[in-house]
């Protein structure tokens, strides 16, 4: 029974790296305004416009993919799908040899199917953005944590560990604050039932000293690494003030007679009331139209060098309103209806019948370019992206229940002291949770996760439903 679990896994694998190879071909290229900017960062690496040209809100390594890719396979559409077809497809991989290294084959065999269908991967792997480069980096980071307990090579999974880290955050800048979580899921992974805690206290055994400082070293060691980046140009920690200020505007989380709004006291005021909706703010805040970024643009000229002086006053001043934005921004992340939803808009586009190149307004100096280097005409393709429309109203449902399915997981993991359980459930959790208190009220931001909220459904399912459980059994 094992031996046919194994090779139903091979032959559904095999047919699900033909069926990326397909949707690659057969969908357009989608590029955002972000995604115009990273074109000209990939080519503004390794010429003397760098650093000064560079937008250090943005690390370097998604960049330079794209640099390589075109040095490649040239300046076009395909080698954008290539470079994130195989990101997403590495990441779904690196995932389910996880499950099914934990778990079994059959189980994994759903889970590579379920994932290999997921309408939101695939328009993301369409998309000149970095979202499936970060799922690829925090697949990485779960394989890292996942297998036998490291007992006689901590240092050595530790530094993997900090690199995996470290390569995550030159992706995608937030990874780094995961350093912290990874850091703990690794010293449960060598937590013994049996090891008394007299012993841990006192250090009877040199071997836990050294586990210690492994676990202390994955804590702190990629904001070593990261600092080198950091301190380039000053320009990052302005931009990042930027970005945090850009939140606390979006979701309307500044009190209306606030001080810190000064000259932009009125228009964020009509901002506010031109967003509401039945007398209520959707769950993403403000329309992200031309008054909302007059007001932003008026608060990041006051303080985008001196943000302590905005956050302090803004979080203890109104400590309620900003709880409650912080909730609403996670219950948006989860799937609660927003006013400017990024999934909704580029699935629309992505999965259309027209597979020409579909491109956003972008900006003035570099837009000709792109549109010289990535348009292209397309003809009509019906089957492919009305299978993956029809499945995406379906896929919504299960990431919607996913969340509280991983919070299951997560207490679940937490009884019965289950590291991989509890590895799924608070990745996931905590890099939401990251973007919910920074107010980033976009639901793309954390599309790197929505694999691992499907995977803990399924996850779920099994421990709830014992004949599922049954089932799965090598």
């Amino acid at each position: 029974m094992s031996k046919n679990k194994d090779i139903l896994f091979y032959v559904i694998l095999v047919l699900m790296i033909l069926f990326h190879i397909l949707h690659g071909m057969v969908l357009p290229i989608m590029i955002s305004w972000d995604g115009y900017l990273y074109v000209q960062l990939a080519d503004i690496l390794g010429t003397a416009q760098f650093p000064s040209k560079w937008d250090f809100l943005r690390t370097p390594l998604f960049p330079l993919s794209l640099k390589m890719a075109f040095v490649v396979g040239g300046k076009n559409p395909l080698s954008v799908i290539v470079i994130n077809t195989f990101f997403g497809l590495a990441g779904i991989l690196l995932i389910v040899s996880v499950i099914k290294q934990s778990w079994g084959p059959f189980l994994a065999t759903i889970a590579l199917l379920l994932l290999s269908f997921y309408p939101t991967l695939i328009v993301y792997e369409h998309c000149l953005l970095s979202e499936v480069a970060t799922f690829f980096c925090i697949a990485i980071i779960i394989k890292l944590l996942s297998g036998s307990r490291p007992q006689h090579h901590c240092f050595l999974k530790a530094l993997f560990l900090i690199l995996g880290v470290t390569i995550g955050y030159y992706f995608r800048p937030t990874l780094l604050y995961l350093s912290p979580l990874v850091a703990l899921l690794f010293g449960l992974s060598l937590w013994k039932p049996d090891d008394h805690p007299d012993n841990m206290k006192r250090f009877k055994h040199p071997r836990r000293f050294v586990i210690i400082i492994a676990i202390v070293l994955i804590a702190v060691a990629p904001f070593a690494t990261a600092y080198p980046w950091k301190h380039i140009s000053t320009d990052g920690n302005r931009r990042m003030a930027q970005q945090i200020i850009w939140g606390f505007v979006k979701q309307a989380a500044i009190p209306m007679h606030s001080p810190l709004l000064g000259k932009a006291a009125d228009k964020y005021s009509e901002s506010v009331k031109q967003s509401l909706h039945n007398g209520r703010l959707m769950m993403d805040g403000v329309r992200g139209d031309a008054l909302f970024f007059e007001v932003a643009d008026c608060l990041y000229k006051e303080y985008d060098s001196r943000l302590a002086d905005f956050l302090r006053p803004a979080i203890l001043n109104a400590p309620q309103l900003y709880l409650k934005r912080v909730i609403a921004t996670f219950l948006y992340f989860t799937g609660f209806p927003g006013i400017n939803s990024d999934n909704q808009a580029f699935t629309g586009m992505v999965l259309s019948d027209d597979t020409g190149t579909k491109l956003w307004p972008g900006p003035e100096n570099i837009r000709k370019d792109i549109e010289r280097d990535f348009s292209r005409p397309g003809g009509k393709n019906f089957s492919l992206p009305r299978l993956l429309r029809w499945l995406n109203p379906f896929f919504s449902v299960l990431t919607f229940a996913g969340w509280p399915a991983t919070v299951f997981i997560l207490i679940v993991g937490l009884w019965k002291q289950d590291r991989m359980l509890l590895v799924f459930s608070t990745i996931p959790l905590a890099f939401s949770l990251m973007h919910a208190f920074a107010l980033m009220a976009i639901d793309r931001y954390v599309v790197p996760v929505y694999p691992l909220v499907l995977v803990n459904l399924l996850l779920a399912l099994v421990i709830v439903f014992r004949p599922l459980k049954r089932a799965i059994r090598p």
